[in-house]
């Protein structure tokens, strides 16, 4: 997600919400492992993280593995797209998911990311 939209949707959902401008809410699939609210800060840092991110994906060699579900609610599968087209490695892949989760590594489908990973490390060390 370019940075610049990750900073306007925080500004957005701050002046709709009303909320104080130190944090905002955070409604999570996981509530046992996530926060109800974040910093703004943390969001601008992440913000800042990937427009340094960005021109930088070229120098990427090491084996890559992008995985995004498709109706992901928090991030926009185009900017996963983008990363994987400027990665610079010659063994990457990209996979999409028919889903509508953001955290896919736990719960519903998550065994299917476990073994496209394992999958994906197995490849690699061949």
């Amino acid at each position: 997600m370019p940075a610049q939209d990750v900073w306007h949707r925080i500004l957005g959902k701050l002046k709709r919400d009303k909320l104080d401008v130190d944090f905002f809410k955070f409604s999570s699939e996981n509530a046992y492992i996530n926060y109800d609210r974040n910093p703004v800060i943390g969001i601008k840092n992440v913000g800042n993280f990937l427009e340094h991110l960005q021109g930088q994906l070229g120098k990427i060699v090491h084996p890559s593995l992008i995985i995004h579900a498709e109706k992901d609610p928090v991030v926009n599968c185009e900017g996963s797209k983008e990363m994987y087209n400027e990665i610079g490695s010659a063994k990457k892949e990209y996979v999409l998911l028919a889903s509508n989760r953001h955290i896919i590594t736990n719960g519903e489908g998550s065994s299917r990311v476990h073994k496209i990973i394992s999958n994906f490390i197995d490849d690699s060390m061949h």
